[in-house]
């Protein structure tokens, strides 16, 4: 049987972009685990740290980037290029042999923001997609096809307008509500973290370091790292050792202080307002993956709906192929569609009890604690989690119920009520929170949990 050149595009689209995401994700993990041996040498709490560090010196984060990028920016990119492709060269005349080569100018956002392997790997799966369309079988009429593909797109529409989000809604009405989805929730917050680590900007990477420079005297050091340590980010010295750890170097300047960042230099200047914009410039300035992110970002929501919908297109044709009449095999294909569409849409629609309950928590949150702990213990996870984040409303008398939450089977739970207690928690939770993140628990827990300890401060020695 021919195998589909749209396919063939989408696979290989899927291995470019798991290369780039591998190689990307190893770096960033490297980097990480510099940066954990540095802050604990520094007496300083580390993230993801124990627990952590075998899987970050192991091959597993770049086998979640390469399986992350590959079905995001990968998979995107391959089926916008193949379905452009496919379409283009349907257009009789000179249209139809110039213009499927409009495809080769995919990778030129990203090479004049910088990123020569992100255009690489875009002129790779460009490159691929035109020649696997150039050699394949001259395309069949496309006006049915089209029309297919216009209505499998109307069941995503309730997934695209949901005002809390695709993602969100996928979680609340999918995820939360069967075992089988709840194993997915838990690999996508045990892995991505990885990845995800990689789109970061400066500003919102894990634990942002500074590396000191001998040369600032010791008074200015002292003050330097208390001022920054309000925007979260930490402070080692400078040596030879810290080189592979560190996300920006601090040196001195005709008696003022610089921050430096590969080849960008910026005054540090006196004001908190000045620093915190200063802090974002110099993250907007030195983000060397913005074309990253942007790219995956229109592959991950624009060529994933579209190659999903080419994919139950081609499965309807291809059972409508049973019938021996073409207009019977295109009413049987649209009826498969329109059944695919309805079912989309229903499974996208919002669900009143789950939406009633989250607007519910949030208007009116638990007044006791006892029913906070009623509803932490609740059988559904739904109600759980929003009511871990509602607990942020009871102030003290919702530390004790938090705390019990941190030990909910559902990730979900654990790093909503780690949340919370950055807003209510005393002495008991700054001791639970700072013991959770010397133990094995989840990144995103830790996150959380490291999170609130910066609001709520941290235990005395």
């Amino acid at each position: 049987m021919r195998v589909p050149a749209v396919f063939l595009s989408q696979l290989w689209g899927l291995l470019c972009g798991g290369a780039l995401g591998a190689v990307r994700t190893r770096q960033t993990a490297t980097h990480l685990l510099a940066k954990n041996r540095l802050l604990e040498a520094a007496g300083l709490p580390h993230l993801p740290g124990a627990g952590h560090w075998e899987v970050l010196s192991s091959g597993a984060p770049a086998w979640a980037g390469a399986v992350f990028f590959g079905l995001s920016l990968g998979l995107g990119a391959g089926s916008l290029c193949a379905v452009w492709c496919r379409v283009t060269r349907r257009i009789p005349g000179p249209g139809g042999r110039w213009l499927p080569r409009l495809v080769l100018a995919l990778p030129l956002p990203a090479l004049v923001a910088g990123d020569v392997a992100l255009a690489g790997c875009l002129l790779a799966i460009a490159g691929g997609s035109l020649a696997l369309h150039r050699i394949a079988q001259p395309p069949r009429p496309l006006v049915w096809r089209l029309v297919l593909l216009a209505i499998c797109a109307g069941g995503l529409v309730p997934w695209a307008l949901a005002p809390e989000g695709p993602f969100t809604r996928l979680r609340d009405q999918v995820l939360f509500t069967n075992a089988a989805g709840l194993a997915v929730d838990q690999f996508y917050y045990r892995w991505t973290l990885y990845p995800a680590e990689v789109l970061k900007p400066l500003a919102a990477r894990t634990q942002p370091l500074a590396a000191v420079s001998p040369d600032l005297p010791g008074p200015q050091r002292r003050h330097w790292c208390s001022e920054v340590r309000r925007l979260g980010v930490l402070c080692v010295d400078a040596t030879s050792e810290a080189a592979g750890g560190v996300d920006l170097t601090v040196a001195p300047d005709a008696g003022a202080v610089v921050l430096v960042s590969g080849t960008t230099r910026l005054p540090w200047p006196q004001g908190a307002a000045d620093q915190q914009e200063t802090w974002q410039q110099l993250s907007t300035t030195r983000d060397a993956n913005h074309a990253l992110r942007r790219a995956t970002g229109f592959a991950l929501f624009v060529g994933c709906p579209l190659g999903l919908c080419w994919l139950l297109t081609s499965v309807a044709l291809r059972l409508a192929c049973v019938f021996p009449s073409g207009l019977r095999r295109r009413l049987a294909a649209a009826v498969l569609t329109a059944v695919v569409t309805v079912g989309l849409g229903a499974a996208g629609r919002a669900d009143p009890a789950v939406v009633t309950l989250r607007d519910s928590l949030a208007e009116v949150p638990p007044a006791t604690a006892e029913d906070l702990g009623q509803r932490l213990r609740s059988p559904r996870v739904v109600e759980r989690f929003y009511a871990a984040r509602a607990g942020r409303h009871l102030g003290s008398a919702g530390e004790a119920p938090l705390l019990e939450a941190l030990s909910d089977p559902v990730i979900n739970v654990r790093y909503a009520a780690a949340q919370a207690l950055g807003e209510v928690g005393g002495t008991a939770a700054r001791t639970t929170l700072n013991e959770l993140l010397a133990q094995p628990e989840e990144w995103y827990v830790k996150e959380r949990a490291y999170a609130s300890l910066r609001r709520i401060g941290w235990p005395s020695p």
